[in-house]
């Protein structure tokens, strides 16, 4: 049954259908919902093009991201190669978010490149520290790697919404209703220096790890007050 499944997604007929469906739906939550940002200070000069970052956010927020990015300078996100990736990549176009396929498990070494060629260009990038199986809210050094060799920081940040499911996915993805109010929530700027040890590059890691924790952790509570204020 599973790799039935994994043979439809490949059809190519099957991605376009999940893409236009996507697309469309996300388009009404975008209509109908209503988003709060903070600490947008921390991201102002990534928007208009005057600095790029690396923006890291947890895997499960993937399509809350398009509500996050507010400007229309160009922005890169790392995405799979598998097919599931295929129909990711196209749906955040149309949001105007651009795409390099790869990951730390395939095509990792190219995919770095490619990144690091993007940054030149001052473009900022998105990364899935827990991209793209796993474990779940567990960062890889890839983005402590790419902020080593650039130069650039990174900046963690995390979103939530009011009206959700969670998919039964390895990473829980968070799917958002109609009729919502989101809030995005960016976190402090990481610097990473260029020469590092090992075990200073795993204390890298797990500071970014915390960081995107405690930010997941601030969006989830912030409906749980809003809600006890109004109580």
């Amino acid at each position: 049954m599973k790799k039935f499944r994994k043979k439809i997604f490949r059809n190519s007929w099957i991605q376009s259908i999940i893409v236009f469906l996507s697309i469309a739906y996300l388009v009404v939550v975008k209509i109908t919902s209503r988003w709060k940002h903070e600490n947008t200070e921390l991201i102002t000069k990534s928007w208009t093009g005057e600095e790029p970052v690396i923006v890291a956010f947890w895997h499960n927020r993937l399509l809350l991201m398009p509500f996050c990015w507010k400007s229309k300078s160009l922005f890169y996100m790392l995405i799979s190669k598998h097919s599931d990736g295929n129909i990711i990549s196209r749906i955040i176009n149309f949001f105007g978010i651009s795409s390099v396929r790869g990951s730390s498990s395939s095509g990792g070494s190219i995919a770095l490149r490619k990144l690091l060629k993007v940054i030149k260009n001052n473009t900022s990038i998105g990364i899935t520290p827990d991209g793209p199986r796993g474990p779940v809210f567990s960062a890889n050094k890839g983005s402590i790697t790419l902020s080593q060799l650039s130069g650039i920081k990174i900046i963690p940040v995390s979103a939530s919404v009011s009206r959700k499911k969670t998919l039964n996915t390895w990473d829980k993805l968070v799917f958002p209703l109609p009729f919502s109010q989101g809030i995005c929530i960016w976190g402090e700027p990481i610097t990473i220096p260029r020469n590092l040890n090992e075990e200073e590059k795993l204390n890298h890691t797990k500071n970014l790890e915390n960081s995107l924790n405690d930010l997941i952790s601030k969006t989830e509570k912030y409906f749980n007050c809003c809600k006890k204020d109004n109580a």
